[in-house]
């Protein structure tokens, strides 16, 4: 070897990494992946949160469009939520815009074919809802409202209020002393149905209840078509339910306090 290629040689060498150098650098980047990993899943949930809110939104502008075109009458509420989302009975049926004509039938629905098991999904559908299981769900704090049980053929992640809208036949809108706090339309734990009063019982039975899956929040929809962002703790139908959620379980508290 001459003294160039000597040369030549020791710079190499003296210019590469050794395996301590590169097993530091590669701490470094999963140490950093670690720390932007949370800020990432939170962008991503946030940006799901906010489609859902558009989704609502749209539902409201629907809602003053059917007041105006319906002498001042509400959607109304048929046989069963099913039947209030499905686009061959929903009185929503007369805005042909609303349905996504090659997916599922039910407004921000989830539905499995009982024949072909195929899922399809409504344009409206939630998109923190998972497709892995499918069914009603009963009471499902927080992140469990994303993921409904094992049988049955559809989900609907919008609950229309039933008291408000059709249980009791169709409902006018100048009889609603005050539609800006009225709840109209919620998240939906999957059944479709919202009981905006109490919808808690001790054995989470209670399937009309709303569904807290952005980050312990609802999509709460009033009467008069306003959206609000609604944690758990400030839900209408948690303020004036007759239990308390304490970590572990739902337990009574005294009249006083409701």
């Amino acid at each position: 070897m001459n003294r160039s290629d000597s040369r030549k040689h020791r710079r190499t060498a003296a210019d590469s990494f050794t395996l301590i150098e590169l097993l530091v650098v590669i701490a470094i980047i999963a140490i950093l992946a670690s720390m932007l990993l949370p800020a990432l899943q939170q962008a991503r949930a946030r940006a799901k949160g906010s489609t859902c809110a558009s989704n609502f939104n749209t539902m409201g502008k629907y809602l003053s469009f059917y007041i105006g075109d319906y002498k001042g009458f509400f959607p109304y509420y048929k046989t069963a939520a099913t039947n209030y989302f499905n686009r061959g009975n929903s009185s929503w049926r007369v805005y042909k815009e609303l349905w996504s004509w090659s997916g599922t039938e039910y407004i921000g629905g989830l539905h499995r074919h009982e024949t072909t098991k195929v899922l399809t999904r409504h344009k409206y559908l939630c998109p923190e809802v998972n497709a892995d299981r499918l069914d009603y769900r009963k009471y499902c704090p927080g992140p469990e409202c994303n993921y409904p049980a094992d049988t049955g053929r559809v989900f609907l992640s919008m609950a229309i209020n039933e008291y408000l809208s059709g249980s009791q036949g169709p409902v006018r809108f100048v009889t609603i002393a005050k539609p800006s706090v009225i709840v109209f339309m919620s998240d939906s734990c999957g059944n479709g149905k919202v009981d905006y009063r109490c919808a808690w019982s001790p054995d989470h039975s209670e399937g009309k209840t709303m569904g807290f899956r952005h980050n312990g929040a609802a999509q709460v929809l009033y009467g008069d078509g306003h959206l609000v962002t609604t944690p758990e703790r400030s839900a209408p139908d948690y303020t004036y339910c007759n239990k308390r959620w304490d970590g572990p379980t739902w337990r009574p508290r005294p009249a006083s306090q409701y």
